[in-house]
Parts: C-alpha cells; structure tokens; sequence
C-alpha cells in the first residue's frame, strides 16, 4: 500500500497549482536555522506535497493509520518519527528535540491525533521555547476538494485544483520551565492558525488573510 499510496499522491500533486503566501519570511528563517512547521490535521496532504526540499521530519503516530503514514512520508522523502501526546509522547519530543540539534526541522499536525479540531496541543511551543527557534505555520485552501467525514475533516485536493498555503512566523518567547507562558503561546498560536482558516474559509482572498509576527504574505 505506501508504494502505490505515496506514488498516487505524487501524480496527484504534479497536476495541483500552488500559490504561497507568507512564504518568503518563511524560507528566510529556515535558511537560518531549523524551524518547528506547524500545520492542522486533515492539510497533511498540502504540508507533504509542497515542502519535499527541505529537511524535515514528520511525525506520525503508533496507531496502525500512523504506521501508513511514517511508510507513505518516509518514501515522500520525510524521516518518520513516532509517537504523539496520547501515546509515546515523550520519548517523541526527545526524539524532535535531537533532530533540531541535528539540524533537522520538525513537522507536527498540532492538533492530532484526536483533536479537538483546530485546538492544538502543546508540543509545538514546548519545542519552540526550547531550542529558541520560532513556530512557522501553514493553513491551506484547496479548490476543488474532496472532504472526508472523519474528525479532522481530511481533505483531497481534486486533480487540476488550486492550492493556496498561507504561512506565518510566531516567535515562542516563552523560557522552556514557565508552564503558563508555553500554555499562553500554544492558545496564541491557536488562535492565529484558527483565524487564517477561518478567513480561507469564508472566502477571503488568501493575499489578504493576516499572517502571524514576523511575516507580511505576498
């Protein structure tokens, strides 16, 4: 099943046109450093297809849907690691903790893998004020699309779609052992995740949707 998944989803993802907004102060951070990608549950699709050049780890689950998941990312060229806050979690963050050090970024679906939907967990920040490094987050539009009635809403792009993936910096002030200021940014970094999907969704021009501290779209 990866083989033929992962070769599907690379045809698939030939035929989409992308539009990036956010995305050059983005690529500017990176290029300094490694960074922690944050995206939702159900885009994994748009955050897979569209960032392949960078070094980034994925994670993914120890549940038999997140075993797919590592063998599909891992033949789309992101190293897996496993685990996540309902199972494994700790020795997960240890595991993305080393991979920054290495130089690698890290890639999280911030509210997974049970939700609630759009409400992420901590992880991303923790990471964050860790290594000193700002969260960059991604939402997505894709036009048309295929939703499915699971708990995250996954979405499918339809062959031919337009993808527009709107990206933000939000630097993590916070010192790594002040629990309350990790929590205040991980609501923060909700809330502006929230409010760009919540503007793709109702149809505003993604050029127009505000992106987080740090980056101006374009």
């Amino acid at each position: 099943m990866p083989p033929v998944i992962a070769g599907g989803f690379s045809l698939l993802a030939r035929s989409i046109r992308v539009q990036r907004f956010g995305f050059d102060a983005v690529a500017r951070a990176y290029r300094e450093g490694p960074l922690i990608f944050a995206f939702w549950h159900g885009e994994q699709l748009a955050y897979i297809a569209n960032h392949r050049f960078w070094r980034v780890a994925g994670m993914a689950s120890h549940s038999r849907d997140g075993e797919l998941l590592a063998r599909c990312i891992e033949r789309l060229g992101y190293p897996a690691i496993r685990g996540s806050s309902s199972r494994g979690g700790r020795a997960a963050f240890a595991e993305c903790l080393r991979r920054l050090e290495d130089g690698w970024s890290v890639g999280l679906a911030v509210d997974g893998p049970r939700g609630p939907r759009h409400r992420p967990h901590v992880g991303a920040v923790a990471l964050a004020a860790r290594v000193r490094r700002p969260v960059a987050w991604m939402v997505s539009r894709a036009s048309p699309r295929l939703r499915l009635g699971s708990w995250d809403r996954f979405e499918i792009p339809l062959p031919l779609a337009r993808w527009e993936l709107v990206y933000g910096l939000f630097p993590v002030e916070a010192e790594p052992d002040d629990r309350d200021a990790v929590e205040r940014a991980r609501v923060a970094l909700g809330e502006t995740m929230a409010a760009a999907s919540a503007a793709l969704e109702a149809g505003v021009p993604a050029a127009s949707v505000v992106s987080g501290p740090g980056s101006t779209p374009r």
